[in-house]
């Protein structure tokens, strides 16, 4: 006993910090780094908002995770307090901070704490559409330069977006891919079969899908009217939507105002979705902004031919099965999304979570010891 109390006080500790631990695509990319780093080497403990539903609750506990809720960093104060309590008495080597423009407030409070090495890592960029909340991601952004030691971002567009182009060009800025486990996401004719007769599919039915948070930046009600396009030329087609989110009501509502609604399967929330996959034909991205969509690495690693908005950054286009278009050719997005085809496609390396997961190793300890 007294052994693994000494080993477990020479890991290195890190706080991981993000605003809601959901089902979202930043709370899947710091869960596959953390399934796959050495955890002889590195503590990870992990911050949020305590409205979280945290879904992977009791395997982050098995992985050797402690779970800290927080107030809303609505309410600055509690928040402040809170947090930097805990990072005090937590000892940290390191906070890592996943709350894009956000990641101000953690990473203030971080500081006070007395933290050496505060990263903020920015997984996401902005659209005007969004306005008051663009307003202030824009006000917010320079400054967490101030505050954070070391800038993280998902890919070069997030990057630039966050730190300034000239930060991304001097390599100020350490570019972490979002990666996937490559093999659990490959094409399975069993899974196909499986997961569309859970869902009462046929066999011959043309599937479009989407996985998604129900949320303005992923842009749904587009979605919608390119999937009433598509299903004018192509009466078998269903649209599968994978996700949940405060926009669900309004976008079924709008899937009855255009007499869709049979045509659409709401599947909620999956922790299984890498088996959803295989059931698509097509996938579907309309999203107004992002940083470094994990969905298209998943898709891709799939052969999942996908279509994305051109408001995504050329760097998912790892493979050829994505297609960047323009949000106002609605009847476009229909053709291409039935004129692509399944294709196997192999990513590059670094997309690989193991090799992801040693690249952040090294850059913790480059951190750490110069």
């Amino acid at each position: 006993m007294c052994m693994n109390m000494e080993n477990k006080k020479k890991r290195i500790k890190i706080a991981q910090i993000l605003n809601r631990m959901d089902n979202g695509g930043i709370e899947a990319v710091v869960l596959n780094y953390f399934r796959y780093i050495d955890k002889e080497l590195f503590q990870f403990d992990f911050y949020f908002d305590e409205r979280s539903l945290v879904p992977y609750r009791e395997e982050l506990i098995n992985l050797g995770a402690q779970l800290f809720p927080l107030p809303p960093y609505t309410r600055q104060r509690a928040y402040q307090q809170s947090l930097i309590k805990k990072l005090k008495s937590g000892q940290y080597d390191i906070v890592h901070v996943h709350m894009n423009t956000m990641s101000f407030f953690a990473l203030i409070a971080a500081e006070r704490a007395g933290i050496p090495i505060r990263i903020c890592h920015n997984h996401s960029t902005a659209n005007w559409r969004e306005r008051r909340r663009t307003v202030l991601k824009f006000l917010l952004r320079p400054l967490n330069r101030l505050p954070s030691t070391d800038w993280f971002a998902c890919g070069k567009q997030a990057g630039e977006w966050m730190y300034g182009k000239k930060a991304v060009q001097d390599s100020r800025v350490f570019i972490l891919p979002n990666a996937i486990e490559t093999k659990r996401f490959a094409f399975s004719e069993k899974d196909r079969i499986s997961v569309r007769s859970e869902l009462g599919i046929g066999e011959n039915v043309f599937v479009v899908g989407h996985v998604g948070r129900f949320m303005k930046q992923k842009n749904h009600k587009r979605l919608l009217r390119i999937f009433q396009v598509l299903v004018r030329k192509r009466p078998n087609a269903v649209l599968l939507l994978i996700g949940e989110g405060e926009m669900e009501t309004s976008i079924r509502e709008l899937a009855q105002k255009l007499n869709i609604e049979n045509k659409i399967v709401f599947a909620g929330v999956r922790k299984d979705v890498h088996r959803f996959y295989s059931a698509m034909d097509t996938f579907c991205l309309p999203s107004l902004y992002e940083g470094f969509p994990v969905v298209l690495l998943e898709t891709q690693g799939n052969g999942l031919p996908a279509v994305c908005s051109d408001r995504i950054s050329e760097e998912v286009c790892l493979t050829n099965l994505v297609t960047r278009l323009s949000l106002e050719k609605e009847k476009l997005w229909a053709d291409v999304l039935l004129m692509m085809k399944r294709e196997k496609a192999v990513l590059p390396e670094i997309y690989e979570i193991r090799k992801a997961a040693e690249l952040l190793q090294d850059k913790y300890m480059e951190l750490l010891h110069g």
